[in-house]
């Protein structure tokens, strides 16, 4: 090996290490000042569905005596919901009585109770905006019919 390309690959020795030592000192990157950004976290809500409708109570024989409800109803979405079609869901209960549940925005729930005293029925529709997780609190509504069948009205 030549005296000259033993020079020549000092030189290139020592201009990579200088490049290498350089280069990231020039390429540092500051910020001049600091400014706070600002963030704020709230939390959403669903609204509860409006729901309408009628309810009428009457005296059931099948399987013994005892009051059965009947409920025509309808769920609209309240204000505020983003467009799409939400899903509803329906449970019509009552104590000592399987609970009836259904979906959708029209429903018709029929049940009967298998008792000889006043029965108190309650309705609770959920709401769940399109492509969403989140369900609404329960719109609520207690029905009551007395032993003989008799109550009823708009939901």
């Amino acid at each position: 090996m030549s005296a000259f390309d033993r020079v020549r690959r000092v030189v290139t020795v020592l201009l990579v290490a200088a490049t290498l030592l350089v280069a990231p000192q020039v390429a540092h990157a500051g910020f001049s000042r600091t400014v706070g950004g600002s963030m704020e976290v709230s939390t959403g809500t669903v609204p509860q569905p409006n729901v309408t409708g009628t309810w009428q109570c009457s005296r059931s024989l099948a399987g013994g005596e005892g009051p059965r409800i009947t409920i025509t109803a309808t769920a609209t979405p309240s204000a505020g919901l983003a467009a799409g079609v939400p899903t509803y869901g329906w449970t019509l209960s009552a104590t000592g009585v399987a609970t009836v549940t259904a979906t959708g925005p029209v429903v018709l729930l029929d049940a009967t109770r298998v008792a000889k005293e006043d029965t108190t029925w309650t309705l609770a529709t959920t709401l769940r905006p399109p492509g969403s997780t989140w369900t609404s609190a329960a719109t609520v509504r207690t029905l009551t019919c007395d032993k003989n069948g008799n109550g009823g009205g708009v939901l």
